[in-house]
């Protein structure tokens, strides 16, 4: 009877998620460990890449937008609240951690702000991205990059310890996620996948293609198709060789690169 995981990260014996029905869990070799309820909703959750701590962004009809922190102690084993933030820019959507030495992460929010905070729940850094809420918020793999992706069809990138502006990119199309390839040595430049739910002629199980973006360009180096629906998320795979994308109609999808 609960309802979906936002989040799921498994390290090793252990198994740490987030859920819309306000929970965190953890298990340890496939035996339940810990369990916290969140002071609210979560609209987006992610777990830092040991599993030690927890961000939630936090917002519902019956709870104030706020940010909450949370520490795994194994020995005890708890889920303990390390700090609750209610002063923010707009409501949050979306949270994801930075690079694992960084002790970071990032939070997305309705009115195009993007924040940087430190893992115990302090703001850094706080700036006006977009025109629409933030959909969702990537690194690049090799952790040099962070992109956002956005309801007003663009995508900006910037470096993901300053926050300063490398890029940005217009689509023609609001975006649910972006996948974000750095640049490759022989002068191959950045580019970006973006995903949404604009269908071929607006129908909600019409073929829905994915576009990918370069800098510097205002037209898709590539557009992949095979989805039908809304197209969820996606994923870049190593080494550019393409990207894993995911939706409404049920399927993981693989996209190679020519």
């Amino acid at each position: 009877g609960r309802k979906p995981v936002w989040c799921c990260s498994p390290l090793g014996d252990l198994l740490a998620t987030a859920g819309e029905d306000q929970r965190l869990m953890v298990w340890v070799q496939g035996e339940h460990s810990a369990e916290a309820i969140s002071l609210g909703g979560i609209r987006g959750a992610a777990w830092s890449p040991f599993c030690e701590l927890a961000a939630c962004a936090i917002g519902s009809a019956t709870s104030p937008p706020s940010i909450s922190v949370w520490r795994y102690q194994q020995n005890s084993p708890t889920l303990d609240l390390l700090q609750l933030v209610n002063a923010l820019p707009s409501p949050p959507i979306t949270v994801r951690w930075g690079p694992p030495s960084s002790g970071t992460f990032f939070s997305s929010h309705e009115a195009g702000e993007l924040c940087l905070w430190e893992n115990t729940g302090e703001m850094q850094q706080c700036v006006k991205m977009h025109q629409g809420p933030i959909t969702s918020v990537r690194l690049s793999l090799d952790g040099q990059l962070v992109a956002s992706a956005s309801m007003d069809k663009s995508v900006r990138i910037l470096s993901s310890e300053t926050l300063q502006e490398r890029a940005s990119i217009k689509f023609d199309r609001p975006l649910n996620d972006v996948a974000v390839f750095p640049d490759a040595p022989g002068g191959v430049p950045l580019q970006v996948v973006g995903v949404s739910n604009i269908t071929q002629n607006r129908q909600p199980n019409g073929p829905c293609d994915i576009p990918v973006m370069t800098e510097g360009s205002d037209r898709p180096i590539g557009v992949f198709s095979g989805h039908r629906g809304t197209v969820r998320s996606c994923v870049a795979m190593p080494e550019r060789i393409g990207f894993a994308a995911g939706g409404d109609d049920g399927h993981i999808r693989i996209h190679l690169f020519p």
